[in-house]
């Protein structure tokens, strides 16, 4: 077990955006608050994932001395190229560790002190993934919110995977393994927790973190039947291309057909008996997601990032 932490410590912490600049603005002021462990130093890296370079005056004049801000370019479109980048900046920069975290998230101010006190209480080649709380619109419905929010798991708790979304990890576990986001897609998603289902296989224990908490802005534009909609039909996807790697997939293909249309069924018989629309479209989404997963398992995929939502 690790009991103390290298005095030469480096954290990049990575950050990919695009089009998004109050969002990212609120990203760099939390990261700015941050409070700080001891014998570690920290950068944040931002790639800006756009033909034309945006964000860069925003990103360089933002830094401190103890919380330097740094700005990078990735002009081929695709988050899991601006995650690459991320990754080569981590390495030029010598960092012993890498987190990943979104552009349209804040930190809480003991963020990085919680998820590096817990890290390094654990064994030397650990992932450890915090708390992601969503955040809506004051226009939404609060119903709205059981739609958006991840769940949170205990502290301690063993994961399958991950996502980019608030993770912490050491860097020599994606170089040594020469693991990278695929960029087959760019445009699909999916990458980021097919990427870490690779770790988990790898024997590379993935634990929870509920103390390390970090604030997801919801734009408005996400706040609809249609968004979510197509969200969990998307999940479905990536759910299906991962299940047909380890069964049938035209088994595969048929069951979850089938659970998507008893899902409508379901659907169509709570909204004839005019029952509340919160508890009603539950059951479209899991169509949604079942349709997704039964296509996902053919192969189908679609470019979930190639519009931007968000400001």
């Amino acid at each position: 077990m690790a009991t103390n932490t290298p005095p030469m410590s480096h954290l990049c912490i990575c950050v990919c955006t695009r089009e998004r600049p109050t969002m990212l603005g609120r990203f760099i002021d939390s990261y700015l608050q941050l409070n700080l462990p001891e014998g570690l130093s920290i950068s944040l890296e931002v790639v800006e994932n756009n033909t034309h370079r945006e964000m860069e005056a925003l990103v360089t004049n933002a830094g401190t001395e103890s919380r330097p801000v740094h700005y990078h370019h990735q002009a081929k479109l695709g988050i899991p190229c601006a995650r690459n980048t991320s990754i080569q900046a981590a390495i030029d920069r010598n960092a012993s560790h890498i987190a990943f975290v979104d552009d349209d998230e804040r930190f809480a101010p003991d963020w990085l002190v919680n998820i590096w006190h817990y890290l390094n209480s654990q064994a030397d080649e650990t992932v450890v993934h915090g708390a992601v709380y969503s955040v809506l619109p004051q226009s939404a419905p609060q119903y709205y919110l059981d739609f958006f929010q991840r769940q949170i798991e205990a502290t301690g708790s063993e994961l399958d995977f991950c996502r980019t979304n608030n993770v912490i990890l050491p860097l020599s576990i994606l170089t040594r393994n020469k693991l990278w986001f695929d960029e087959s897609q760019p445009l699909a998603g999916g990458t980021d927790s097919k990427l870490f289902r690779a770790v988990h296989a790898l024997g590379i224990s993935i634990k929870s973190c509920a103390e390390a908490v970090v604030y997801e802005d919801v734009p408005d534009e996400r706040v609809t039947l249609r968004w979510l909609s197509h969200r969990n039909f998307r999940i479905g996807m990536t759910m299906g291309e991962q299940a047909a790697q380890v069964s049938n997939r035209y088994t595969h293909f048929l069951r979850q057909s089938g659970k998507s249309l008893v899902y409508l069924l379901k659907y169509l018989i709570r909204t004839l008996l005019m029952q509340r629309r919160e508890k009603r479209i539950r059951y479209w989404f899991k169509a949604c997601k079942s349709a997704g997963s039964g296509l996902g398992s053919l192969g189908c995929r679609v470019d979930a990032y190639k519009k931007i939502q968000g400001h």
